[in-house]
């Protein structure tokens, strides 16, 4: 429901409550002017507070299990939305007829009627204000997972161009030639690492999540081919604790970072470079990383860069993640370069949004 949507909805709520309220009085009353000046101040003041109830509603959300404290909260919010409407509503006699205060406070046959009032009303303003703000979450979640699923689709498509371009396929078939007489068993082998990496490429499954265990096996096979084309000049290092290759990642996280190593450090240097990869589980947060010893560049060309798959995978993880990930990345000339990727452990995630506040 878009803002203006919502707008007319609420106009039209409050002036149908001001029309029923004011022919109400009028009826009883036979006074049609001051049941007019009671249906503006009585709807002003219940219109008044909703929006004091709609920016509570802000602060707490309705949560996926209703909890006692949640409860608690509003049962102290009605408590005090209660007493103000009270009391506003004690004030209209004096402001409007100019009764006296102390014949206002014995008017104590309409508490009742006040108080009951009051209570009904927050519940129906504040029910109306989880309903809207629900609708409001549904469209966002739905709008972060189209944009996870595009950006997923242009991941896979960029990374099935990268593998698939001529230049790799030429040289991981030229480097099986050199292979399959002197050492017929490492061909076998790099073929069926090949055909591993193409087939997690080709994958049509469009998982919204992987264990990092396979999404390191990908970008292990995409390595080996690699050090196959450039041989001494890639030097990899790694130190993937055990306990992080059980948590969940989007696809093609990890290995577009190695990536952007091999084609940006190593192929640009002519004594090669040296890759490390590392990953390691700091609860409640996964944290990865690729650094490697290289010309580094200016941190704003890596970002202004077309094309790069880096800037892909910064927008995949801020439209799954939101603010619970970050992409870190330090580099200048001559100093290297190091991408460090922070997700929370638990994985990709909708249900991190859901589980927090409402989009206002």
């Amino acid at each position: 429901m878009s803002r203006s949507s919502t707008v007319l909805i609420l106009f039209f709520i409050w002036t149908l409550f001001f029309i029923l309220y004011t022919l109400h009085i009028a009826h009883y009353a036979g006074d049609t002017f001051r049941a007019i000046q009671d249906g503006l101040w009585t709807t002003g003041t219940a219109a008044g507070l909703s929006m004091v109830i709609w920016w509570i509603s802000g602060l707490l959300p309705w949560p996926n299990r209703i909890r006692l404290s949640f409860l608690g909260r509003h049962f102290l919010i009605t408590l005090f939305f209660v007493v103000a409407w009270t009391a506003i509503s004690y004030l209209r006699p004096y402001l409007f007829y100019g009764t006296p205060i102390k014949d206002i406070i014995r008017a104590v046959e309409y508490l009742e009627w006040y108080i009951l009032i009051g209570f009904l009303l927050y519940l129906m303003i504040a029910g109306g204000c989880y309903s809207i703000r629900n609708q409001q979450r549904m469209r966002e979640l739905e709008r972060i997972a189209n944009r996870a699923e595009t950006l997923l689709a242009q991941a896979k498509l960029q990374t099935l161009r990268a593998q698939l371009n001529p230049h790799f396929l030429f040289n991981a078939l030229h480097s099986l030639s050199t292979l399959i007489r002197p050492d017929p068993d490492r061909a076998e082998h790099t073929i069926e690492q090949l055909g591993d990496l193409l087939r997690y490429t080709l994958d049509e499954k469009d998982s919204e999540a992987v264990t990092l265990q396979d999404e390191w096996a990908f970008t292990h096979d995409y390595l080996a081919l690699q050090c196959l084309r450039y041989g001494q000049r890639l030097r990899i290092e790694t130190d993937i604790e055990e306990d992080s290759l059980a948590c969940l990642v989007p696809p093609f996280t990890l290995q577009p970072l190695v990536e952007n190593a091999v084609e940006h450090c190593v192929a640009e240097v002519g004594e090669g470079a040296t890759i490390s990869i590392r990953a390691k589980h700091e609860a409640p947060n996964l944290i990865l990383s690729v650094q490697d010893d290289g010309p580094g560049a200016e941190l704003s060309s890596v970002w202004n860069a077309q094309g790069l798959g880096i800037n892909t995978l910064k927008e995949r993880i801020q439209a799954l993640y939101g603010s619970h990930a970050e992409l870190d990345v330090k580099t200048s000339p001559g100093e290297g370069f190091c991408a460090t990727l922070k997700l929370p452990a638990m994985g990709p995630l909708l249900e991190l949004v859901s589980d927090h506040a409402y989009p206002s």
